[in-house]
């Protein structure tokens, strides 16, 4: 759809959530993926803070929940989790002691069994990580007491090696992205607690990178969403305003950032996608006595006007989530009583 363009997305009542069999165990900050039709949960942190290793598949046809092997390691806020040859990779994270992870667990799929892959060559916490082809690329991230990293390494599955690439302009962690062709843009981050609004694209081809302006506000704990030609940074914490509702939206054709109407609800820690063709955001910790949130909302696609979509059935903060199949799985989290054991879908009906 061209910017500016007719809204084609799906309607907001079309949306609703599918709540799925609860886990067996409560957590938050897990790993989580789908593939064949199964989601895998491993790791996290229990109500006291302290990493798991626990791992469990649901079968999504059948709806039932089965315990895997335990993982190597305990590990707490591993978002990298990649899928390659039927094989699931967890890259990153801390561990019991919130010491920074070297070893990659890799989960084969067909036997249930644990095994590595060539370790990093230190402990990484937050790097982003992307499968594209035959690469899985990992940039940044940081080590034992936030430093930050701009390192670059690509593991080759076929030769099944890790080599360096050209370092990132910019040391961070915490950051996300957004792959638009063979570009992939790589947006905000942390320097210890200081938020870095760096925009940086690098060329997987050309293997250049290129700075590009900075998203015009001070956060964190933000969500990235790439949506056609543009990228959102919605929400965040702002260190002198707290939870925040503002709303930014990077034309990649302009080259420029464009302010967008603020969300609803002030959110920060929650899920964001790219779900029945629209920019989506759900749950999350909320201005008010940072309550976790319910609420869900979504921006039509003349990026004018923000539009509520049906809340959750139970409010969450600091959820695992993942895409697949043009659905946004949500699981465990935070909540009234700490942590959780719910997963929740949210999906657009089918006509």
């Amino acid at each position: 759809m061209a910017e500016g363009g007719v809204d084609k997305g799906a309607h907001p009542s079309d949306y609703f959530w599918e709540r799925l069999p609860e886990m067996e165990t409560k957590r938050l900050y897990a790993a989580c993926g789908v593939h064949d039709n199964r989601l895998y949960v491993v790791g996290g942190a229990d109500g006291m803070g302290k990493g798991m290793d626990v791992a469990e598949v649901l079968h999504l046809p059948t709806k039932k929940w089965q315990t895997l092997p335990n993982a190597p390691n305990k590990r707490i806020g591993c978002n990298s989790v990649v899928f390659f040859d039927n094989k699931m990779a967890l890259i990153g994270g801390t561990g019991d002691k919130h010491d920074p992870i070297a070893e990659i667990d890799v989960l084969n799929l067909e036997t249930n069994q644990w095994e590595h892959m060539p370790p990093l060559p230190m402990g990484i916490v937050k790097p982003f990580v992307i499968l594209v082809g035959r690469n899985i690329y990992m940039f940044g991230g940081s080590t034992t007491g936030t430093k930050p990293l701009n390192r670059v390494a690509c593991f080759n599955i076929d030769k099944y090696e890790w080599s360096p690439l050209p370092d990132m302009p910019t040391a961070r962690y915490c950051m996300d992205g957004y792959l638009h062709g063979n570009k992939l843009y790589l947006v905000g981050g942390r320097s210890g607690k200081t938020a870095i609004p760096a925009l940086e694209c690098y060329d997987i081809e050309a293997k250049t990178w290129e700075s590009l302006p900075p998203f015009p506000h001070n956060k964190t704990f933000y969500s990235v969403v790439g949506h056609n030609n543009n990228i959102f940074v919605i929400g965040g914490i702002d260190p002198k305003k707290g939870v925040v509702k503002t709303v930014d939206r990077f034309s990649i054709s302009e080259r420029q950032w464009i302010k967008v109407p603020p969300v609803f609800s002030a959110r920060a820690d929650f899920a964001a996608g790219v779900i029945g063709g629209r920019v989506v955001c759900a749950a999350g910790i909320g201005s008010e006595r940072l309550k976790p949130l319910d609420e869900g909302e979504t921006i039509n696609n003349t990026y004018k006007k923000w539009q509520r979509i049906p809340n959750m059935r139970q409010a969450r903060a600091s959820v695992s989530s993942c895409i697949h199949d043009g659905k946004l799985y949500m699981v465990g989290g935070a909540g009234e009583g700490g942590p959780q054991c719910l997963v929740e879908v949210l999906q657009v009906r089918k006509e």
